[in-house]
């Protein structure tokens, strides 16, 4: 009997080339399996209903809280958005039951995409399961657990009005939709500077948490929306690192332990909030001060 031990690690999601253009320009356009691009739509479809609704019934249903990092937030003229960072409704309501799916579905998928990553690198995948502790799935109750910052938003922006200037994000991977033109990525010429490139797909990109993981092999990736004569909704999921646990730095080539949240607070402090209104309503320091 021939006895067959388990791999070390899960296949490898991505090709070769699509690897190297992630660690490379910090970015890349993907074609989504259709269990999770089937379980988006329904989400966006949700979303749609859900801003349709008064703004005061919104606010009401999610209140803004921790500055734009949870709840309804609305910058006049320009945008709106939901972020989620856990299941407050009981029960959940017919969106909070479709983030919930796309929440655990996104996480296991851009897991899948670090493993990816390490094997590139050369780097342990053991360093990932403290690093995502509690974020595989959607918190659940209604309060906001802070060594969890994952997020999950639905943005709804207006016809020509809705930007957002040039950033990385603050975590891991980024997954973004969308439903039309207005996100561009700066892709890094080889010799030459570099050009913004619109996006009409899927799109992951790299955190600056990753390229420091990454001692900065990994590029973070730079982008920006712009406004378009139709307006757009997209859905963006945002895997940042749990803050319960040290990180064990010799399982990326280093020596030594960092905390996490000592990481990301460091990563976090030198950002600026690209999301929040312009009299600074939201630009408060802490945990709201971050970029996405």
């Amino acid at each position: 009997m021939v006895d067959y031990s388990p791999p070390s690690q899960p296949p490898p999601l991505l090709t070769g080339e699509q690897v190297g253009r992630l660690i490379e320009q910090g970015h890349l356009e993907l074609a989504l399996p259709s269990h999770l691009q089937n379980c988006i739509s329904a989400l966006a479809s949700s979303g749609t209903t859900f801003f349709k609704q008064s703004r005061r019934t919104k606010a009401a249903l999610y209140p803004s809280s921790h500055g734009t990092e949870s709840g309804y937030y609305n910058v006049d003229g320009e945008k709106e958005f939901l972020t989620l960072r856990c299941a407050p409704s009981n029960p959940p309501s017919d969106l909070e039951r479709q983030a919930k799916i796309v929440w655990s579905l996104a996480a296991t998928y851009l897991y899948r995409i670090l493993c990816d990553v390490s094997a590139a690198l050369d780097i342990s995948n053991d360093v990932w399961s403290p690093l995502l502790d509690g974020c595989r799935s959607m918190p659940e109750g209604s309060n906001l657990d802070t060594t969890i910052p994952t997020v999950l938003r639905i943005f709804h922006y207006e016809p020509d009005q809705g930007t957002a200037a040039p950033h990385t994000d603050i975590g891991l991977l980024t997954l973004c939709t969308g439903d039309g033109p207005s996100l561009q990525v700066w892709n890094r010429g080889g010799g030459s500077e570099g050009e913004w490139v619109d996006v009409a797909t899927p799109t992951l990109l790299v955190g600056d948490t990753l390229r420091l993981l990454s001692s900065t092999r990994c590029v973070s990736g730079l982008h920006r929306v712009v406004g378009n004569p139709w307006g757009r909704e997209s859905i963006v999921f945002a895997l940042r690192p749990s803050l319960r646990h040290e990180i064990d730095l010799g399982l990326l080539g280093g020596s030594g332990s960092v905390g996490s949240a000592e990481l990301y607070t460091t990563i976090r402090d030198r950002k600026s909030n690209v999301n929040a209104r312009r009299d600074g309503s939201a630009s408060v320091k802490g945990s709201d001060r971050v970029e996405l």
